[in-house]
């Protein structure tokens, strides 16, 4: 059997783009101010969305799995996964010194470059941007997974000629 996909070699030059990337997308975050941090929005169908990303979604929206950092680095429990992303980026020699230690693809997402490249965009939502919000019906779901998609709402926008797909929990 042929492994199709592209495993993306972990090493300083790739862990150093990507931690320069995360240091810019958190200090991004920090320096929102409340204001700038929410978006209203009333649908046609009489939902009324109030859009607000919280510190304890960063990491997920970044692409770090916090529950891997606390098991590796034996963290505890109630470390909110904010702080643990500013671990991150303030430790220049993350990789340095965890080398042998992490497994850099179970730290980050598969998808990471991707979610770094859209952070910006889904912390700051604008009307004139958005093609259209979807709400997903959980009753119609037909999947082969176990785990239904657990967002409640879709916005996409169009950035740049591309679609970004941003999910929303109640």
């Amino acid at each position: 059997m042929i492994n199709l996909e592209k495993k993306v070699k972990w090493d300083s030059e790739r862990f150093d783009i990507i931690h320069s990337k995360l240091k810019v997308a958190y200090n991004s975050f920090s320096k929102l101010e409340f204001e700038d941090n929410k978006f209203k929005m009333n649908l046609a169908n009489g939902d009324y969305l109030n859009i607000r990303v919280y510190e304890k979604n960063v990491a997920h929206l970044l692409g770090i799995d916090t529950d891997y950092f606390k098991k590796v680095f034996q963290s505890r429990k109630n470390d909110l996964a904010y702080e643990i992303v500013g671990n991150i980026v303030s430790d220049e020699m993350f990789y340095i010194r965890n080398q042998g230690r992490v497994d850099f693809d179970k730290l980050f997402s598969e998808h990471i470059e991707t979610k770094l490249d859209s952070f910006l965009d889904n912390i700051s939502i604008r009307s004139d941007d958005i093609e259209f919000v979807v709400k997903y019906d959980h009753e119609k779901t037909y999947m082969n997974e176990d785990i239904a998609e657990k967002c409640d709402y879709y916005i996409v926008r169009k950035i740049n000629n591309k679609l970004n797909i941003l999910g929303l929990v109640k």
